[in-house]
C-alpha cells in the first residue's frame, strides 16, 4: 500500500464521533451502527433522505462536514471511487482525473469484466465497439485526453462512465445483504440513462403510486409500447450494470421462507429486510419480478398485509381457500386441542404452510369453555353484541376495536352520522321511517329529476319541505334508511336513483365530468360545468375542489376547465417538450421555484408554450408524476420528496425575522401564491398565527404572550421528523385547548373520509383519528399531545394531506408523542 493509499484509507476509517455531524445525523449513525466515515459515505444521500428523521438540512450540513475530508462529492464516494483526501497529490492512483485513475484502482475481477455485461453511457459504448475493445481493462487503458478527442465525447460522458465503472470497485467480490436492497436499487436507478431512469423510477414505485404503461406514455408523450421497451431495457441495464443487483437474488433466497411469511417478520441476521412495509412492497415487488425474475421469489399483499416468499400469490390464495373450506365443513362443537393438526391434515398443508395460513382463519372461530363452537360468525356477532350493549351510536373505530382488527360492518349495522354506527332498534322510530320514506323519496325524485342519480345530501332539504323530520335525520341516516326502501335503488356511498331507472351502477363523478366536457367540445366555466354535471348526479363542493385537480382536467384562465390533451395549445407534442424541459431545468437547478419564476421560464419556451397561463402550466405539470407542487405555488421534483421552494410560511418568517412589527402590505407582497395575486387576508391570518404573530390594525405583530408555556421545544423538535420540527415546536407553545381540538379532529376526520381522492388511505385516516382521540383522552393538558393533534389538523399542510403519503408526517409526529406518553406512563 502506498503512502497516499494508507492516508486515504485512514480518512475513511475516521470514527463518526470525531466528525462534525449535525445532531440528527449523529443520532442516525448511532442508531444504525455506522461507526466510521466509510460506513456513512456508503449510504447514498438520496437513500438517507427517505429516513423519517433526516431532512435536506441534515444532508446539507453532513455534506459540508465530510466532503472536505473526502476530496470529492458524497455521491462519488458512495460508489466506491478512490478517496482523494483533502491534500492528495496527483499521481497514477490518485489522479484528479477520475477516468485515468480507474486502471490502477479497479480490482482485477472488475478489469476482466466483459463490456457486454457492463453499463456504460451510449457514446462510450459506441467508442469501445468502434475500437474493438472487449473488456473493462481495454477501455480504461485509453486515457481521458484521447477519449475527449473522439467525436461527441465530452466531460459529462467521461464523468458518467467513470462513475459507472467506479461502482464495480465496491461491488465485485462483495457479499450483498438482502437488507441493503433499497440502497442498491436506488443507486442502480440513479446510474441509468435519463429516459430509462425516468420510466423505472415511476414504474418501480420508489417515487410514489405506480402509473400504468399507458398513463406513463401519455405523461411522457410516447406510446405504451415504447414505455414497455424502455422499462425492459432499463431492467436489463440494472442487471448488467451492478454486481450488487445480481447479488440480491441469492441474498433474498437465503432469507426467503419455503412458503411465505409476513414481510415485516422477514429478518437477516436480526435486521428487518424492510423498514416501512407500506412503502417498500411496490419497489420490492418490482425488483423481484421485473429485475430479478429468475430469483423465483415473490411479494404481494393480501387483506392489507404484505407477504414474501417462494410461493406466488395464486398458490397462496389457492391454499388459503382450501383451508377455509375445510374450516366451513367442520362439525361443531369440537375440542380446541388438536384443531390445527386436524385442519392441516384436511387441507393437506405442509409444516411451512400451516402457521401463516392458520393465522388468517384463527379469528373466525368461536370458542366457549375451551371448545370450538362455530366458525365464521364471531366477528359479526361480537360487533352486534357490542353495539347493543352500549345502546347508543359509537364511532366505527370503537366497533372495530371490539373484534381486535379490521373488518367490514355487518349488514345489520347502520350509519347514522360521519363515522358513527349503531343498530336500527336503537334509533327512535327508525323502522317506522324506513317504511315511510320509500314512496316520499320516489315522488321527490320523479318530480325533480327522475333520470339522474341523487345524493342523500341533495335529497335531505327537499324531504324537509314535505316531512317533519326527526332530529337524528341527516344524509348518512337517510342513506341507511333508503338501502332497502321500495322503489329506490341504493347505488352506494349515499347515492340513490329510482329503481325503475334500470341502472345498478353508480355514476362516478369523474366519468360524468369528463363526459360533459367531451360533449361540450371546448372548455367550460366551472359554474356551467358543475350545473351540467348536476343534471346527471349530485356533486358537492368538497368533491369538486379535489376532483378538478386530477387528470385529465385542466384549470384554465377565466375560471374555465378543460380536458388534456385536447385543450392544451400545442397538444401532446408541446406537453412533452415542456415537461421534459421543465424536468431538465429543475434537475439542473437542484432547487425548486415559485410561481413567478415558473411563469418567467414559460415565457422563454418556443412555440405555443410561451403563451400558456400559470393555471394551465401548473395543470400540465400536475399530471406528470415527475413533479411535486405545493399549495403556495412551489414546484419541485417528486424524487426530492419536497419542492425545495420557499413556502408561504417561510416567506412570512423571513419577513418577521428580527422584527416585532411589520406593515401588512410588506408581508402580503413577500408571500408567494399560485396565481401571483396577493394572498387573501384570511389565509394570511392563519399563516402568521402559525409563526407566533397576529394581524393588528394593518400590521403583523409578534405575539409576546403565548397561551401556554413551552415544554422543552428544542428537545421535542429533535425527536420529530426534521420537516415537521418547526411547526410542531410552534404548536408546543400555541395549541388550542383539548375540547376545541376534539371538535377540529372530528371535522378533519369527516372531511377526509368524505373525500373522493383516490390517494387518501382511509384506513390510515381512521387509525390516526383513533390514536389522536386516545391521546386527548389520556393527557388532555399535555402540551406535546395538543401540539401533535394540532399538527394533524393544521391547515398549513391540508392540501398535502390529500396526496399519496400525505399523512405520513402526521403519523410520525403522533408516534413520537405516543412513545413519550407510554414511557411516561
Amino acid at each position: 500500500m502506498t503512502m497516499v493509499e494508507a492516508e486515504n484509507s485512514s480518512i475513511l476509517d475516521t470514527p463518526v464521533e470525531q466528525l462534525r455531524l449535525p445532531t440528527r445525523m449523529g443520532n442516525f449513525a448511532e442508531a444504525k451502527g455506522l461507526r466510521t466515515l466509510r460506513d456513512l459515505v456508503m449510504r447514498h444521500p438520496t437513500e438517507l433522505l427517505m429516513e423519517r428523521n433526516l431532512g435536506r438540512k441534515s444532508i446539507r450540513d453532513t455534506r459540508a462536514a465530510i466532503e472536505p475530508l473526502l476530496g470529492m462529492s458524497w455521491e462519488e464516494a458512495s460508489t466506491g471511487a478512490p478517496v482523494e483526501g483533502p491534500g492528495s497529490e496527483a499521481g497514477p492512483a490518485a489522479s484528479r482525473e477520475p477516468w485515468d485513475a480507474l486502471e490502477a484502482t479497479l480490482p482485477e475481477a472488475a478489469l476482466q469484466r466483459s463490456l457486454d455485461d457492463t453499463t456504460l453511457p451510449a457514446r462510450l459504448r459506441s467508442f469501445a465497439e468502434a475500437r474493438g475493445l472487449r473488456t473493462v481493462r481495454d477501455l480504461v487503458h485509453v486515457r481521458a485526453a484521447e477519449l475527449r478527442t473522439s467525436p461527441n465525447m465530452g466531460r459529462g460522458t467521461l464523468r458518467d462512465g467513470a462513475a459507472a465503472l467506479g461502482r464495480l470497485a465496491s461491488t465485485e467480490d462483495r457479499e450483498v445483504r438482502a437488507a441493503e436492497w433499497r440502497t442498491i436499487l436506488l443507486r442502480g436507478l440513479a446510474a441509468l440513462p435519463m429516459r430509462e431512469r425516468m420510466v423505472l423510477t415511476q414504474r418501480s414505485g420508489v417515487a410514489g403510486p405506480i402509473p400504468t404503461l399507458a398513463e406513463l406514455g401519455v405523461s411522457l408523450g410516447v406510446s405504451r409500447e415504447r414505455i414497455r421497451q424502455l422499462e425492459q431495457r432499463g431492467a436489463e441495464e440494472l442487471r448488467r450494470g451492478s454486481a450488487d443487483v445480481l447479488g440480491l437474488g441469492p441474498a433474498f433466497a437465503a432469507v426467503a421462507p419455503a412458503f411465505v411469511e409476513r414481510l415485516d417478520r422477514v429478518v437477516e441476521e436480526g435486521v428487518a429486510v424492510v423498514n416501512r412495509v407500506e412503502d417498500d412492497v411496490p419497489p420490492l415487488a418490482f425488483l423481484l419480478t421485473t429485475v430479478l425474475p429468475e430469483s423465483g421469489l415473490h411479494t404481494f399483499e393480501h387483506d392489507g398485509t404484505a407477504y414474501f416468499g417462494k410461493a406466488t400469490e395464486s398458490i397462496f390464495l389457492e391454499k388459503l381457500g382450501t383451508l377455509q373450506r375445510v374450516c366451513e365443513g367442520l362439525v361443531f362443537p369440537l375440542d380446541r386441542a388438536g384443531l390445527e393438526d386436524r385442519l392441516r391434515a384436511g387441507a393437506r398443508l405442509t409444516a411451512d404452510e400451516m402457521p401463516v395460513l392458520f393465522e388468517l382463519v384463527r379469528g373466525a372461530f368461536t370458542e366457549e369453555a375451551g371448545r370450538v363452537v362455530g366458525y365464521g360468525t364471531k366477528r359479526d356477532d361480537t360487533i352486534i353484541a357490542f353495539l347493543r350493549a352500549h345502546g347508543r351510536p359509537l364511532h366505527v373505530s370503537q366497533a372495530i376495536a371490539a373484534v381486535g382488527g379490521r373488518c367490514r360492518m355487518p349488514d345489520e349495522v347502520i350509519w347514522v352520522d360521519r363515522g358513527m354506527v349503531t343498530l336500527p332498534e336503537l334509533v327512535p322510530d327508525f323502522l317506522t321511517w324506513r317504511a315511510r320514506l320509500g314512496p316520499v323519496v320516489t315522488m321527490l325524485i320523479a318530480e325533480h329529476g327522475e333520470d339522474r342519480q341523487w345524493t342523500t345530501a341533495e335529497l335531505l332539504p327537499l324531504l324537509g319541505t314535505v316531512a317533519d323530520l326527526p332530529e337524528w335525520m341527516n344524509q348518512h341516516a337517510l342513506g341507511s334508511l333508503l338501502k332497502d326502501a321500495p322503489g329506490i335503488a341504493y347505488l352506494g356511498r349515499n347515492v340513490v336513483t329510482l329503481a325503475s331507472a334500470g341502472t345498478g351502477d353508480r355514476s362516478y363523478v369523474l366519468d360524468v365530468v369528463e363526459g360533459v366536457l367531451e360533449s361540450a367540445g371546448a372548455p367550460l366555466t366551472e359554474a356551467d360545468l358543475k350545473e351540467r354535471v348536476r343534471e346527471t348526479r349530485g356533486l358537492s363542493d368538497l368533491t369538486w375542489s379535489m376532483l378538478r385537480m386530477k387528470p385529465p382536467f385542466l384549470l384554465l384562465d377565466g375560471g374555465r376547465v378543460g380536458l388534456a390533451p385536447r385543450d392544451v395549445p400545442g397538444g401532446i407534442a408541446a406537453t412533452k417538450a415542456f415537461t421534459d424541459a421543465s424536468f431538465a431545468w429543475l434537475e439542473g437547478r437542484e432547487r425548486g421555484v415559485v410561481a413567478r419564476e415558473l411563469a418567467d421560464f414559460v415565457r422563454t419556451q418556443p412555440g405555443p408554450v410561451c403563451d400558456w397561463d400559470i393555471r394551465l402550466t401548473r395543470s400540465v405539470l400536475r399530471h406528470d408524476g415527475r413533479f411535486r407542487q405545493a399549495h403556495g405555488g412551489g414546484l419541485g421534483l417528486a424524487a426530492w420528496g419536497e419542492t425545495r421552494a420557499r413556502t408561504q410560511r417561510q416567506a412570512v418568517e423571513q419577513v418577521l425575522a428580527g422584527r416585532n412589527r411589520v406593515p401588512l402590505d410588506e408581508v402580503i407582497a413577500a408571500v408567494p401564491t399560485v396565481s401571483g395575486d396577493p394572498i387573501p387576508k384570511e389565509r394570511l391570518a392563519l399563516l402568521v398565527k402559525e409563526c407566533g404573530a397576529k394581524l393588528t390594525h394593518g400590521f403583523v405583530v409578534r405575539d409576546a404572550a403565548p397561551r401556554s408555556a413551552p415544554l422543552e421545544p428544542q428537545s421535542w423538535a429533535m425527536r420529530v421528523p426534521e420537516r415537521s420540527a418547526a411547526t410542531f415546536e410552534h404548536y408546543l407553545r400555541d395549541a388550542r385547548p383539548a375540547a376545541a381540538l376534539r371538535d377540529a379532529l372530528v371535522e378533519w376526520h369527516a372531511a377526509l373520509l368524505d373525500s373522493d381522492s383516490w390517494a387518501i388511505d382511509r384506513d390510515q385516516v381512521r387509525d390516526l383519528f383513533r390514536r389522536a382521540m386516545r391521546l386527548l383522552e389520556k393527557a388532555p393538558e399535555a402540551a406535546e399531545v395538543r401540539a401533535a393533534v394540532e399538527y394533524l389538523v393544521c391547515v398549513s399542510d391540508a392540501e398535502s394531506d390529500l396526496v399519496v403519503g400525505g399523512l405520513d408526517d402526521d403519523a410520525a409526529v403522533l408516534a413520537v408523542v405516543e412513545a413519550a406518553q407510554g414511557s411516561a406512563a
